[in-house]
């Protein structure tokens, strides 16, 4: 795995991702052809401690939702809010490998006209989904009236980028996705819940040598 892929910094790396197409694969048994899936990956050497404002990953997209993602329109049944102070507050981490590289998720996603985050954290907006990014450590911050399930799909419909089985954002190719590092063959991806707590990696062409385990800090916790 490309030492860069899992390093937690403060400083924002140069990188930028077009209509990119992975390198082919070899072709294995799984949900779909062409793709390698570590069906038993190996352990994480050592699980990596999340920092509030850090980031994980090469920073490759930019800061907020795309044109076609949450413009304080509803998305997906949910409003962009001025703010929220609702009961239900839980945390998820998601990673994204590219050809064993992994790419910083961005901040501001699930936020109309972020504003800030030039400690690498993201307070302000004109208003803010019930699902949403703060930094670019990966950590989703899911803030809601009811307990009720979100998925995948719902975060990548508010960040107005594709998902799908041989698509992550702009980079194309098969994709496998990991929950809680074991191989999760939920057909369509888009629907693998937000389960509380839950450490969730997508991979598209060459897989990383080893699916990381990340640890959420004690105040984001369930």
């Amino acid at each position: 795995m490309a030492t860069a892929g899992i390093a937690v910094a403060f400083a924002i790396a140069g990188c930028t991702a077009s209509n990119t197409s992975v390198a082919p694969i070899p072709q294995s048994a799984g949900r779909s052809a062409g793709v390698t899936h570590l069906d038993t990956p190996t352990p994480t050497p050592t699980p990596i401690q999340l920092v509030i404002g850090g980031l994980v990953g090469t920073s490759t997209w930019p800061e907020g939702d795309t044109a076609t993602g949450g413009q304080g329109q509803q998305v997906a049944g949910l409003n962009c809010l001025k703010q929220l102070a609702e009961p239900f507050h839980h945390h998820v981490h998601l990673s994204i490998f590219v050809n064993g590289q992994q790419l910083a998720v961005p901040f501001g996603v699930g936020m109309f006209q972020p504003g800030g985050g030039k400690s690498g954290y993201i307070y302000h907006q004109t208003c803010l989904y019930f699902l949403h990014t703060h930094d670019r450590t990966g950590i989703l911050h899911i803030e809601s009236k009811i307990d009720q399930p979100y998925t995948l799909g719902t975060f990548f419909k508010l960040w107005g980028e594709p998902l799908s089985t041989t698509q992550i954002a702009d980079f194309t190719g098969p994709v496998s996705v990991y929950v809680n590092g074991t191989l999760d063959t939920t057909d369509p991806i888009a629907s693998v819940p937000l389960a509380p707590g839950s450490d969730i990696t997508l991979v598209i062409g060459t897989p990383p040598d080893w699916i990381p385990a990340y640890i959420l800090p004690s105040s984001l916790q369930p």
